[in-house]
């Protein structure tokens, strides 16, 4: 009988419990935190967790957040046996979001290539809710790359319901073969319902949305590829079609696939270069932000997903998330402020500063913990959002690169 077992079944038993029976819990749980120590010297990080459980969540009468803690740290443990990746360089992107006139677009591009970054990220809307309003991503990738020499241009993500892969295909070749294969794809599955009855398109169910991504993806390498492609799916029927141009960087443009989902990030892993890690929660077409998703145990669980789909390959994937960075020096103080503004109120500051999403502090410890992160799940691509770019600058001045 695992831990976990073990332990709902005496939180079971042991309504109300004697002082002396959870005492005998507790010690049997750090018992069991030195044996994991003596085997795995690696990760000390899981005695810092359990022992929090064993000080913090036996006395919380949570008794589903209490279970929930229990599955995640079993759920981690063993995705961190298994995580054995080799460390890749880091990289940090930034995502646009405030953008109004040409010269301002432009100079922005430049000012990201001259702080270090790697990529200029734009997403994919129609509508002016909840990120501002956008242009159009493929053509203003092309002015950024026009007006940069090294910067990476990228989607985060486009829409896969908004364009057919064909035409797809074509426009992202072309960008790759006029910025030189600079180009990077990030397609999704689309989420936003709101912005599909504005735009008068159907919302298909989720399983129906990811199922014509999983062909969208495969007939773009297909028009990629050498020759016609000839594809037979339930949503695409293409027939004996040549791509031009093909681009520059082969056999594809990197494809990052943003998902959040079990069946999502199996895809992701099955078919992306790069994985963005969505820490919200899109599944009803309305976004949902819930905290305890974001903590380490609840990350670990997805990457578990990916590696056991994606085999053998898993070892070339990248993995990425957005960041949200802060840089102070009062790192708790700057950890309840953000707590506060989102609604957090679910968790302690403690599992704030730790989730792989959130990075607060000053340079050296902001620089500490991306190292940490990447030994302990792997993500080594990051990406802020425009706003605080300059605020993460002297991080990537010292990591970007960095194996």
């Amino acid at each position: 009988m695992g831990w976990v077992e073990f332990g709902a079944r005496l939180w079971q038993a042991a309504l109300p419990a004697s002082a002396s029976l959870w005492r005998g819990l507790i010690l049997l749980i750090q018992r069991d935190v030195w044996t994991d120590a003596t085997r795995a010297v690696r990760a000390p990080h899981r005695q810092r967790l359990l022992l929090t459980i064993a000080g913090n969540k036996f006395n919380s009468k949570n008794r589903r957040a209490f279970l929930d803690t229990c599955r995640y740290d079993e759920v981690d443990k063993q995705a961190e046996k298994e995580m054995t990746m080799k460390p890749r360089p880091f990289r940090f992107g930034v995502l646009c979001e405030q953008m109004d006139t040409q010269r301002a677009w432009v100079d922005k591009a430049r000012q990201i290539e001259e702080s270090g970054y790697a990529t200029l990220l734009i997403r994919d809307h129609f509508v002016r809710d909840p990120f501002g309003d956008q242009f159009a991503p493929l053509v203003a990738l092309m002015a950024a790359a026009g007006a940069t020499t090294r910067l990476r241009v990228g989607t985060l993500v486009l829409d896969n319901d908004y364009r057919h892969p064909v035409l797809l295909a074509k426009e992202a070749a072309t960008l790759d073969v006029l910025s030189h294969g600079r180009f990077e794809l990030g397609l999704g599955a689309g989420w936003a319902k709101h912005e599909y009855e504005q735009a008068g398109l159907p919302f298909d169910a989720p399983g129906v949305r990811v199922s014509r991504l999983e062909e969208a993806l495969q007939v773009l390498k297909g028009l990629w590829a050498p020759g016609p492609l000839t594809f037979w799916g339930t949503h695409y029927t293409i027939d004996h079609l040549e791509g031009f141009p093909k681009p520059v960087q082969q056999p594809h443009p990197p494809l990052l696939v943003g998902a959040r989902g079990k069946r999502m990030l199996a895809l992701a892993g099955r078919q992306a270069s790069s994985i963005g890690f969505l820490m919200g929660d899109y599944s009803t077409g309305v976004a949902v932000d819930d905290p305890l998703q974001r903590v380490g145990a609840a990350v670990a669980e997805k990457i578990a997903w990916v590696r056991q789909a994606a085999g053998a390959r898993f070892e070339d994937l990248e993995l990425s998330m957005v960041l949200t960075a802060v840089r102070r020096e009062d790192q708790h103080r700057a950890a309840a402020e953000l707590a506060a503004e989102r609604g957090w109120s679910s968790i302690a500051t403690e599992q704030l500063l730790e989730m792989p999403s959130v990075l607060i502090g000053s340079v050296e410890q902001m620089v500490e913990r991306l190292y940490q992160r990447r030994e302990r799940y792997g993500f080594s691509y990051y990406i802020v959002a425009d706003q605080s770019m300059h605020a993460l600058a002297p991080v990537v001045a010292q990591l970007a690169g960095k194996a």
